[in-house]
């Protein structure tokens, strides 16, 4: 059996965390980062890192926002390709929606923001 079937039975869920961003985002281009994401999708930690990543929920203090101090001058399009390399990093994260993966944290931390909190 194709991984993609697996794969497929996420997109579902993803279309509708995406929805609300088809106003500011253009269709083909979610359709793709849903696509992209799909196979990798499923922990409860990647949910709530993905409604803040867009926007949709209030972004943690910890993280989401130092990283957009950071990641202010990307166009939409590489925050899109961003988001969709760091969410498989919370899959280890599981259900622990307060989780930063280290290697996250990690990079915040390089870049010397001083929004960062490492606590």
């Amino acid at each position: 059996v194709c991984s993609c079937w697996a794969a497929a039975k996420h997109l579902p869920e993803l279309y509708e965390t995406l929805k609300p961003m088809e106003v500011v985002i253009a269709s083909p281009l979610l359709a793709q980062l849903a696509a992209n994401l799909a196979p990798s999708w499923g922990a409860a930690a990647q949910r709530t890192a993905l409604r803040e990543g867009l926007g949709v929920a209030a972004p943690r203090d910890k993280f989401w926002k130092p990283l957009g101090n950071v990641t202010a001058n990307l166009s939409i399009d590489d925050k899109l390709w961003l988001l969709l390399d760091v969410l498989p990093h919370y899959l280890s994260c599981g259900d622990d929606a307060d989780a930063v993966p280290p290697a996250l944290a990690g990079l915040l931390r390089a870049s010397g923001d001083a929004g960062w909190d490492a606590s």
